[in-house]
């Protein structure tokens, strides 16, 4: 028994990266878990002035999106994700629907994502 494993946004929301010198996108090269991708399409954009704009740096910021945007996602999470982190209980992640109206973006940085994946974080 397997199912979705991911809590990160939906594919079908822009995504973005920051470039490499002279090798482009991170994105591109920092892949976890590849399915096996041969080629991908990446387009330069601009960021309008003054966005609005969430920052994971860590677990407590990952817990506070929780907090404020709740999606229960238990039926579809719950055994992939006791079987990794030993938790029982329920499991919930951002409905990145609502937060749109508080922030244009959402940020992870690198040493948010290398704090906080893996973990069960209580909300």
């Amino acid at each position: 028994m397997g199912g979705t494993w991911w809590s990160r946004p939906p594919s079908s929301l822009t995504q973005s990266t920051r470039a490499l010198d002279g090798r482009g996108p991170v994105g591109l090269w920092l892949v976890e878990d590849s399915f096996g991708w041969q080629g991908a399409t990446a387009e330069q954009i601009i960021v309008p002035f003054g966005p609005r704009i969430y920052e994971i740096h860590g677990p407590e910021a990952c817990a506070e999106l929780d907090r404020r945007y709740p999606l229960e996602v238990t039926a579809s999470r719950r055994h992939d994700w006791y079987r990794t982190t030993g938790r029982d209980g329920c499991w919930a992640i951002p409905d990145w629907a609502q937060h749109q109206n508080d922030f244009d973006a959402v940020h992870l940085t690198a040493a948010g994502y290398l704090s906080t994946a893996g973990l069960a974080i209580s909300v």
